[in-house]
């Protein structure tokens, strides 16, 4: 019954919840008044926010360690301190003090797109250019989050005569995991989303009806003097993609951080 109850939430909330909430409790095993963080005491849990209110530097973590400390008492079914008028309080001045303007990414375009297609999508192109190239195209093609990216499957994906149908298990839109479909149509252009694919899957040698992932982390041969794609059951993990995908795509842009730092969504 505890894991049913835990997993009311999502997985990612239930993690960031229970590591604030450790924050919470490791913070009031300095001080021998506090006897008890569960039920807390309405002053302690004030007090704690206020200290986190001074030493970081977005409202954002106030608010996270605010809906943990809920969400402890609320499993325990003890009374919620957080709905004490102090800690409201608390809550608000943190957004009035620690607020500062929210610097969105750009998203990409066409032409953003096109560059990065110039520069890698060359004849003979390497298995690394070709990856990287599919995994750019189609997240902007399909408006994909990198956790459905990774997670796609060789299975997953039907080429048709004029379009590639591709299902998605689940997404952060998807809480109750029943799955979805999107269609990428096909272009008479060479910087075409399907065709991209295609090649990609050709060239790293991926059954399309297997159920390995589609992209993963690449290792260079020496002695064949080219990448060579990883174990079938490994996906590709978010902190290769992120130093792969904008080492590579760097010079596309200017030196202005807002300007580099685009979202394909």
């Amino acid at each position: 019954m505890k894991n049913s109850v835990i997993d009311s939430k999502a997985r990612n909330t239930t993690v960031k919840y229970a590591y604030s909430y450790k924050r919470f409790v490791m913070w009031s095993e300095k001080y021998t008044e506090i006897k008890s963080v569960l039920p807390a005491n309405e002053i302690y849990v004030s007090l704690y926010l206020q200290y986190l209110m001074q030493s970081v530097k977005h409202y954002s973590t106030i608010e996270a360690a605010c809906y943990a400390i809920k969400w402890a008492h609320s499993l325990a079914g003890f009374e919620d301190p957080c709905d004490s008028d102090i800690v409201k309080c608390i809550v608000e001045a943190s957004k009035r003090k620690l607020n500062r303007p929210i610097q969105k990414k750009e998203p990409m375009n066409a032409n953003i797109m096109l560059s990065l297609f110039k520069k890698f999508g060359v004849t003979n192109s390497s298995l690394k250019n070709l990856r990287l190239l599919a995994m750019c195209f189609l997240a902007y093609s399909g408006f994909l989050r990198y956790s459905e990216l990774c997670q796609i499957r060789a299975k997953h994906i039907t080429f048709g005569n004029d379009h590639i149908d591709i299902y998605i298990e689940s997404s952060k839109t998807d809480c109750y995991r029943k799955g979805k479909k999107f269609l990428i149509a096909k272009l008479d252009q060479a910087h075409c989303p399907v065709k991209i694919l295609s090649d990609y899957l050709d060239k790293a040698k991926i059954d399309r009806s297997s159920d390995d992932f589609v992209f993963r982390a690449l290792s260079y041969c020496k002695t064949k003097f080219m990448n060579k794609i990883h174990l079938p059951e490994i996906s590709l993990s978010k902190s290769h993609v992120f130093i792969v995908y904008w080492s590579e795509r760097s010079h596309l842009f200017s030196e202005d951080y807002n300007k580099c730092s685009k979202c394909l969504r």
